[in-house]
């Protein structure tokens, strides 16, 4: 059985008398009594492989439009996956057969339906949807032939994901965090598996997405973030149409120092996101405990004056009274720490 898929994102595992897998419909440059060895050195058959048809890499030993041949026997299932693109063209081959026919099923029954063919001696196929699609190929005496029939299942992966969540390892005001995504997936990836899954972590600054803060990753975990505004996007892996975006990520902090000389940046001193708990009370100390202010949360902050008059460069401390919103009973809590007045 050979298959030949011309488009889409190419996911498979294979049960095959001769194996066949190349870029293009040519036969040039071929590989012949390749070993198992060689082929397992190649596409380490101990795990399922995901590919578009732009990034699948070739092995040293392969040219431009070359083909691998093995007599081994291989897997038993076999699936494509596609960004939402159809038709996917499917070639299929047995040894020994001269006609074929080919069948489709939904996903998920064995109710398979004859596709039309007057001809019946072409085994190629322009799959227009999802589904499962058999191929059987019979010989010149009408009998099916050894391998017959074989199943490839057709999976639009466009609609991958249905939300994204996260947790927060960490509670608020610890420095660093751990953010994990959490998806809830369609039954397709349910079936595929998570493995297919990819994330990126995109900042948010002066209420602009700053794209790939952390670029695209296979793990749903980002670790050593700063506190700050964040989205997480998921997608099934080199799919943008499947493209989903969590909620805004906001996470409680302060900034270690600031800088009060009129240029627009860090002029004034505020906690990071502490605008949603309008009870917060915030209260900034010099370094001899002395109060110099008390700030209201969403408020413009401190300028860095006492009285109307500028303060010296030094560390001042600051205390903050707030409900922890990592807690689901938001209980109250009391945070304390310093910070730098840069002049």
């Amino acid at each position: 059985m050979k298959f030949i898929f011309r488009s889409g994102i190419i996911v498979m595992t294979l049960h095959l008398t001769m194996l066949f897998v190349f870029e293009n419909n040519t036969t040039s440059n071929k590989i012949r009594n390749l070993d198992l060895l060689t082929v397992n050195t190649i596409f380490d058959y101990g795990q399922i492989h995901h590919k578009t048809s732009s990034n699948f890499p070739k092995p040293t030993l392969w040219d431009d439009d070359s083909e691998i041949l093995t007599n081994t026997l291989l897997f038993t299932e076999s699936y494509v996956t596609t960004c939402g693109e159809f038709p996917v063209t499917l070639e299929g081959n047995f040894p020994g057969a001269v006609t074929y026919r080919w069948a489709r099923a939904d996903t998920g029954t064995t109710n398979f339906i004859d596709i039309p063919d007057p001809l019946n001696i072409f085994p190629l196929l322009d799959a227009n949807s999802e589904g499962i699609y058999q191929l059987r190929g019979y010989d010149n005496t009408g009998a099916e032939v050894s391998g017959s029939p074989y199943d490839i299942v057709v999976y639009d992966v466009s609609n991958a994901i249905i939300s994204v969540g996260y947790d927060i390892d960490e509670e608020s005001f610890s420095g660093r965090y751990t953010i994990t995504s959490e998806i809830v997936a369609s039954t397709t990836i349910e079936t595929i598996g998570l493995d297919t899954i990819e994330y990126r972590l995109n900042r948010v600054l002066n209420n602009q997405i700053i794209e790939e803060y952390k670029p695209f990753q296979s793990s749903p975990v980002f670790s050593d973030i700063p506190p700050g505004d964040y989205y997480i996007t998921a997608r099934y892996i080199n799919c943008p149409d499947s493209e989903i975006i969590s909620n805004l990520i906001m996470i409680l902090g302060y900034p270690k120092y600031f800088t009060p000389n009129g240029d627009g940046f860090h002029d004034t001193w505020s906690l990071i996101n502490i605008e949603n708990q309008p009870s917060a009370l915030i209260y900034i100390f010099d370094r001899y405990g002395k109060l110099l202010i008390q700030l209201r949360a969403g408020g413009p902050g401190w300028d860095g004056t006492y009285n109307g008059k500028n303060m010296p460069s030094s560390d001042y401390w600051f205390k903050v009274e707030f409900n922890e919103p990592r807690d689901p009973n938001m209980r109250n809590r009391v945070f304390a720490g310093n910070f730098s007045l840069i002049r």
